[in-house]
């Protein structure tokens, strides 16, 4: 995939707005989230499922935002309630201790004691549920019934807009699968690389979809967001000559989730360096680089009427030649066209220029 000249505007707010809530970094605190959580709660095995219920309402989000432009967060959310709930649990086990959670509900909670159903569970396991009864499931419920309005609107295909979804199901059943027929227990011996490595194709799924929708791609399925999945039969397969082998595995188990891990930190820095790089070369920027915008005071005044987004974080000074914009964003750009400019000086529209002659004539 290639981005193209008209591609540029949908960048310029990218780029912007990328500066205060990064994506990248939101992946990754999910994911660090999920250990510090599974750690605080002693939840063993069940870590890998909270990252899973997280993971699943992130990429439901982002989903919905694909085919609706808008996102629409409940009443009750994971950003807000969501985060804050999280730090209440830490803050909790300050003072119950960490063996709160890995009791039984009713031995944790006596009042609650008397619930046949969820007495004997572990705190933790009590927790997970609900928090999957009446968080993950309304909210992945409001997602597919806001795409289902917005897919009949405009006369398209619900199965298409479902195959979207695919690649993220394929990667959690072949997980799943993979541990299954393990020898070593993956997700119980090694939830760190596990999670981590899963977290890391996940980002892969979410960027590529994103992506897509900036560059407005043709819904539906974007085949290369299987590049993902294609370690797994591999790790499947290794897993299943044990079965012949009395229980020896053609390659240990551990260098294989070791590649696993190596192989999606490869994919997504791949995946993020390549789109960084195109994206600046389509501007003609620098990546970790600013320079300064010199301009004269009446077309930058222009231009801020026209991209006040870009403008409204910049810095004027006075200088020789005009005014100068420092502005960490790196450019300029017109709303709703491909006209992006990093000239020092920039020349004048010629209405402009044409005014500022009649006026030096009038003077002289």
């Amino acid at each position: 995939m290639h981005l193209h000249v008209r591609y540029v505007p949908y960048f310029c707010n990218l780029i912007v707005y990328s500066k205060t809530i990064p994506g990248d970094l939101i992946l990754l605190l999910v994911q660090c989230e999920a250990l510090a959580f599974g750690s605080t709660a002693m939840c063993g095995r069940t870590t890998f499922w909270f990252w899973v219920i997280s993971a699943v309402t992130f990429y439901g989000a982002t989903w919905e935002h694909y085919f609706t432009n808008t996102l629409i967060l409940p009443a009750i959310n994971g950003p807000t309630e969501g985060l804050m709930l999280i730090y209440m649990g830490h803050f909790f086990t300050c003072f119950v201790g960490a063996e709160w959670w890995a009791q039984s509900f009713g031995h944790s909670i006596p009042l609650l004691g008397w619930v046949p159903i969820l007495n004997g569970f572990p705190t933790y396991e009590v927790v997970l549920l609900l928090m999957t009864v009446f968080g993950v499931i309304p909210t992945v419920s409001s997602n597919v019934s806001n795409v289902h309005k917005v897919v009949q609107a405009r006369r398209g295909s619900m199965l298409l807009a479902m195959a979207m979804l695919c690649p993220f199901f394929v990667l959690l059943v072949g997980i799943l699968a993979w541990d299954h027929l393990s020898t070593i227990n993956l997700i119980a011996s090694h939830p760190h690389m596990v999670i981590m490595g899963s977290g890391l194709a996940f980002g892969f799924l979410v960027g590529r979809m994103i992506l897509s929708h900036l560059c407005e791609e043709p819904k539906g399925l974007k085949t290369n967001m299987c590049m993902s999945l294609i370690y797994l039969p591999l790790a499947i397969a290794n897993a299943l000559t044990a079965q012949l082998n009395d229980g020896v595995p053609l390659v240990d188990e551990f260098w294989v989730l070791l590649g696993y891990f190596a192989f999606t930190v490869m994919l997504y820095l791949h995946f993020a360096t390549s789109v960084i790089q195109e994206i600046t070369t389509a501007l003609g920027i620098y990546c970790f680089r600013t320079h300064h915008c010199r301009c004269d005071k009446i077309s930058i005044s222009k231009f801020k009427n026209v991209a006040a987004p870009v403008f409204s974080q910049c810095s004027v000074e006075e200088g020789s030649a005009g005014e100068i914009y420092k502005s960490n964003t790196l450019f300029y750009c017109f709303k709703g066209t491909s006209r992006v400019s990093t000239d020092k000086n920039p020349q004048q529209p010629d209405s402009e220029a044409a005014t500022d002659q009649k006026h030096s004539i009038k003077d002289r």
